[in-house]
């Protein structure tokens, strides 16, 4: 029997988000401080990591269920640009917790597909 991870509420959805954006615009900040803001993102960053992983956990997600390779990327690109200098000022934890929801609550593939002749000619004749 194949377990399915628990939907995220939309409550924790709009907390999430928040800490994430809150994380992106502290980090963005301290991007252009010197030395010490370097450091200091450098280690902000692993410990953020560390509070969503924590976090996402104790809201029943497990990664190891998401099977799609691609899906794993993206979510873990967000971290991994929050720990190199100069691209801490992206918004990555933003964008590696959307996905993250995204994946969990949908179960749709992250992949863009472009649509095929037939569909857009479908949608062209349907919309005369």
């Amino acid at each position: 029997m194949e377990e399915k991870p628990k939907k995220i509420g939309i409550v924790m959805v709009f907390l999430l988000m928040y800490f994430s954006i809150c994380a992106d615009l502290i980090q963005f900040g301290l991007t252009f401080v010197p030395a010490a803001g370097q450091i200091i993102n450098t280690i902000a960053s692993v410990a953020i990591g560390l509070m969503f992983f924590i976090w996402f956990r104790i809201l029943g997600v497990k990664f190891s269920l998401i099977k799609d390779p691609k899906k794993m990327v993206g979510i873990i690109a967000g971290p991994i640009i929050e720990l190199v200098p100069f691209l801490q000022a992206l918004p990555g934890w933003t964008l590696a917790i959307l996905l993250t929801i995204f994946s969990v609550n949908t179960g749709i593939d992250l992949k863009i597909k472009p649509p095929s002749v037939k569909e857009t000619v479908k949608v062209v004749k349907t919309t005369k």
